[in-house]
């Protein structure tokens, strides 16, 4: 189980000619292949990002080999059974987004998120690239929850799978209805496949973590879980701040 702050990474896949997580983990430990639940998109992180190597590593010693915003915090031996996909071990992941406080109001962010948690709903709007998947795949119920936390706010997500820039784009609609720029009409409308004028924009990445999975591997700690969420937090609220005006918002 990784952490990692992908700020500076063209997202966490290998890809030629530019600096990745898979490929600087590949690097630094001098192994040939890795499994992995999530391809995070460009500039997102995880703290939750669970990957599989076939060499065996002593965990410990290969965070001294890697860079200090890649730390291995929980570590596992290989189940018994063959591991033929991780996804197979994966129940439910969650996400965490941070994001500025911009003067939403806080009874349209909770009418907001009480909508999405409700029932299933189709996200065929909210997903770059709907015809990639199947028809089935953009409509799901997911767990949605905000908190305020002084300058911030803070999404999160839970659910079996997420799709491309599903997240940050919800993110976007709900942000966008509470600041008043969309109406409620609109809001819903998303979800009945009625796209806003201005289209649906990404939330800027910096502020995406893959924040928690749970598996059926049981793993052992190897440094603090609290510190490590700690680091990764206060590297998101930073974050928050810095791309605090990058937002593009849904208007009618």
């Amino acid at each position: 189980m990784i952490a990692y702050d992908g700020s500076k990474f063209h997202g966490f896949a290998k890809q030629p000619n530019v600096k990745t997580i898979e490929s600087e983990i590949l690097k630094r430990l001098n192994v040939k292949k890795l499994d992995y639940i999530s391809r995070t998109d460009s500039g997102v992180s995880a703290f939750s990002q669970l990957i599989y190597i076939r060499e065996t590593i002593d965990p410990l010693e290969a965070n001294s080999k890697l860079p200090g915003c890649i730390i291995i915090h929980k570590a596992a031996r290989e189940p018994r059974r063959n591991i033929k996909s991780l996804r197979a071990f994966v129940l439910e992941k969650e996400y965490i987004y941070v994001s500025i406080y911009h003067g939403e109001s806080l009874r349209k962010l909770e009418m907001a998120i009480n909508f999405i948690n409700a029932s299933f709903r189709d996200y065929t709007l909210l997903v770059k690239r709907p015809q990639k998947y199947p028809q089935e795949a953009l409509r799901m119920k997911i767990k949605a929850s905000f908190e305020k936390r002084s300058r911030f706010l803070l999404f999160k997500f839970r659910g079996k799978y997420f799709l491309w820039e599903q997240i940050r784009r919800l993110v976007t609609l709900i942000k966008s209805f509470a600041l008043g720029f969309i109406s409620e009409e609109t809001f819903l409308g998303v979800f009945r496949g009625i796209p806003p004028k201005t289209g649906i924009g990404p939330a800027p990445p910096e502020g995406l973590a893959l924040w928690s999975i749970k598996t059926r591997i049981k793993f052992r700690e190897l440094i603090s879980e609290d510190a490590v969420r700690k680091w990764l937090l206060s590297r998101l609220m930073n974050y928050a701040i810095a791309y605090s005006k990058s937002w593009a918002f849904v208007r009618e």
